[in-house]
Order: C-alpha cells, then sequence, then structure tokens
C-alpha cells in the first residue's frame, strides 16, 4: 500500500516534478524529465489519465474508466484498486472542474464514490485502520469538494478521525467544516438579535 500512496503522491504533484529528485522503491524507471529519472508505472498512469480525459470528453465513460483502470499498479478488485481507481477519477473529476463543466465532474465524482464504496466493502478484518480512514478521508473530500455535500462529508470525516486521528487530511478537513459552522451560528444568531 506504501508504493501505491507514493504514486498517488507523484501523480499529484506530476507538474512540479521539475527539480525535484523522485525515487520510488520497486518501480522500473522510464524517461527522464526536467533531470528527474521518472518511474514507468508514473508514465504509464499519466499517459492513461491523458487517454481516459479523451474518451470521458467524448462522453464514453465506461471506455475511459477502463483506460485508467488498466494504469492501476494494485492487484485488480483489491480495496487498494479500488482507491487507486477512486483516486484517479477524482483526480479526473477535479480536471473538468476546472475547466468548468461541474456537472460533468460531479458525475465523474460519482464513478469515484462507487469505487470508494467497493473499497470500504472489500477491507479486511487485517486492513490497518489508517488505510480504511484514508478511504473514508477521500469519500468525505469527494462529498465535500465535488459534489458540495459538507454534511456527508463530516460523516465520513468524523469515521476517518475515528478510526485513525492523525491520518491524512480529515482531521483538518473537519476542523474546519466545525469551525465555518461555528461562525456561520454565530453570523445567524446576531442577525436574529436585530
Amino acid at each position: 500500500m506504501k508504493s501505491i500512496l507514493t504514486v498517488f503522491t507523484l501523480l499529484a504533484t506530476g507538474a512540479t516534478l521539475g527539480a525535484q529528485t523522485t525515487s520510488v522503491s520497486g518501480l522500473a524507471t522510464g524517461n527522464v524529465v526536467a533531470g528527474v529519472q521518472v518511474p514507468v508505472a508514473i508514465q504509464n498512469k499519466q499517459q492513461a489519465f491523458i487517454n481516459s480525459q479523451a474518451q470521458f470528453a467524448a462522453h464514453n465513460f465506461t471506455a475511459a474508466e477502463s483506460v485508467l483502470e488498466a494504469a492501476n499498479l494494485a492487484t485488480t478488485g483489491t480495496p487498494e484498486w479500488h482507491v487507486e481507481s477512486g483516486f484517479s477519477l477524482i483526480r479526473m473529476a477535479f480536471r473538468f472542474k476546472s475547466q468548468g463543466d461541474a456537472a460533468f465532474a460531479s458525475a465523474i465524482a460519482q464513478l469515484a464514490l462507487r469505487h470508494l464504496k467497493l473499497a470500504d466493502q472489500t477491507f479486511s478484518s487485517n486492513t490497518s485502520p489508517g488505510e480504511i480512514a484514508n478511504e473514508k478521508g477521500l469519500t468525505g473530500y469527494v462529498y465535500q469538494f465535488l459534489l458540495g455535500d459538507r454534511a456527508t462529508a463530516m460523516t465520513y470525516y468524523q469515521a476517518a478521525v475515528a478510526l485513525s486521528p492523525n491520518t491524512g487530511d480529515a482531521p483538518g478537513l473537519l476542523a474546519a467544516i466545525n469551525a465555518s459552522q461555528a461562525v456561520e451560528a454565530q453570523k445567524q444568531a446576531s442577525v436574529q438579535r436585530h
């Protein structure tokens, strides 16, 4: 799982690889980009992302999702595979959202949620609380930032924090929502007093 999380991190920051030295143990390296040896798996995932984006733009969701999944590093059907698929779909949803297509981003986010829920259903009893917390945090992130459902996001963040209080971004995101709700409550109380 650690190698997959390393790959996720590299993919999420792929545009900034330029001056960084990247080392991913166990992955074959390929092309050199701005002086950095980029692992073949990363190159394959980036190419799959580009190819998938074109398929999504053509409204061919089944083919687009298959292209993304073909580049997964985790074993097909495992919880890790579903989380990896979900993460790729989250990236894609944000790509379309950044291009101003919120409805399309929302549709892709639903595909990501399907994978994250399948991961949640297939975790085994010996899965670490941190891995499950990461999945729940990602699920909350989708609800909050792609679907605009802060209440559901909060539920997932709370579950993530309960499982592993120091894992991922869920603790900070939950704290931000709580702070925002406190400010909103103060504003409402102030309006009602006047």
